[in-house]
């Protein structure tokens, strides 16, 4: 049988759904950069467009799919990490996630959750961020990496505490066991990773900031290039990970101090 024939009315539908999804990704990238600027002058404007196209995808599998909806699985991305739906550090998502209103429930509750960990003006988050920048590689390998397991469980509590203590004592241990499963991932040859205790240190330090799944965000494009040159030099890739994340953090530091002051 020969294809059925478009008809004008078809065509008419077709173009009709075309236009609505261009305009839905052209209201979306304009929500990023009034709601999110900082994050859209370091993503430049073809990423911020990268993450629009992951927002709908990730947003309509969990039934968001008008504007407002989007814009608030856009939000909480932002604030919570692109993948925060499969987040082991959220385990209270999942099942926010299950209600029929969804999204707007998530976000009530997670404006209760972040505004604990994370301080009502973004304090405590924004402090975290300032120590993680201001630390040495090799002091922290002294301080903390030396220290094996309970190093690594002080090094967290030193760069976020409230975040620590929400997590419990069985929330960092699986977030230290994650770190080490997910890295794997990230080299061709899982048993030639670097699961040393310095580069767990400084990868699960990303993942306690910017969430679990940060080497797969698309808010984050640096951590792929930076975990490409690590795998390329395994004997320095915490040093090297390390150094990109101070530089990319230095950045994003520096516009939230002329955003705060303008």
């Amino acid at each position: 049988m020969s294809p059925t024939k478009p008809t004008p009315a078809m065509r008419r539908r077709a173009a009709q759904r075309k236009s609505a999804a261009a305009q839905l990704r052209r209201d979306l990238l304009h929500h990023l950069w009034t709601a999110f600027p900082l994050h859209c002058v370091t993503l430049g404007e073809a990423q911020a467009k990268a993450c629009v196209e992951h927002i709908i995808e990730r947003g309509q599998a969990h039934g968001s799919t008008s504007l407002a909806g989007l814009r608030s699985y856009a939000n909480l991305m932002l604030f919570m990490g692109s993948r925060f739906d499969e987040d082991p550090q959220l385990p209270w998502v999942a099942a926010q996630l299950g209600h029929s209103k969804s999204i707007a429930e998530l976000s009530s509750r997670a404006a209760v959750e972040l505004g604990a960990i994370a301080g009502a003006e973004g304090q405590h988050y924004r402090r975290a961020l300032l120590w993680a920048r201001s630390k040495r590689f090799d002091a922290l390998y002294v301080n903390y990496a030396q220290r094996g397991e309970p190093g690594l469980q002080a090094m967290l509590r030193a760069t976020w505490e409230q975040k620590v203590d929400a997590l419990g004592e069985a929330g960092v241990a699986e977030l230290l066991a994650d770190a080490r499963a997910r890295s794997i991932a990230h080299f061709e040859d899982g048993a030639q990773a670097p699961l040393t205790n310095e580069w767990i240190m400084v990868y699960s330090s990303l993942m306690l900031l910017l969430g679990s799944a940060f080497a797969l965000d698309p808010f984050h494009p640096w951590v792929g290039p930076a975990l490409a040159r690590a795998a390329e030099h395994p004997n320095d890739a915490a040093g090297l990970l390390h150094t990109a994340a101070v530089r990319e953090l230095e950045r994003f530091l520096i516009l939230d101090r002329i955003d705060r002051d303008v």
